[in-house]
């Protein structure tokens, strides 16, 4: 198999991001979270609820623990995006959340001139976050990209 899936793509400068805006905001999220918890889901998730709560406490908690700063800053300082001028001949998946306010999603579009057998999804209702605020439509275009990049399906 061979193929590319980019989820909530960053460019090297993203353009034209929204602001952070809360799509669904459900009291009951917050119990399912200690309060030291509770910035980090804020400033990551617009959906909230207590479902994408506990995804952020499963999944995403404990990477913020093991996160070197200091080694991340380097990285970010040096980061250049490029994607070249040639195209990717092979199937891909590129999806983004409309209310994602770290890359946004006009980027994304752009992609399309060097991906010709890419589909493109900008969901409503998810941010940065998209893989845990709708993890539905998330595996239905995965599974539709893998069944596509399979050797076989010619």
């Amino acid at each position: 198999m061979r193929g590319l899936a980019l989820l909530c793509p960053v460019a090297e400068r993203s353009q034209n991001v929204p602001a952070h805006k809360v799509v669904c905001q459900d009291a009951g999220a917050y119990g399912e979270l200690e309060p030291e918890q509770r910035h980090g889901f804020d400033e990551y998730f617009v959906v909230r609820t207590p479902a994408t709560a506990r995804r952020c406490r499963s999944h995403v908690v404990p990477g913020t623990t093991l996160v070197d700063a200091a080694g991340l800053g380097r990285i970010f300082a040096g980061w250049v995006v490029d994607v070249g001028s040639g195209t990717f001949p092979a199937q891909t998946l590129i999806a983004a959340g409309r209310q994602d306010s770290i890359v946004g999603y006009t980027d994304a579009m752009d992609l399309l001139q060097h991906y010709p057998h890419a589909t493109l999804a900008v969901a409503d209702g998810g941010g940065h976050a998209l893989m845990h605020e709708r993890p539905e439509l998330l595996a239905a275009l995965l599974g539709d990209w893998l069944d596509r990049a399979r050797p076989d399906n010619k």
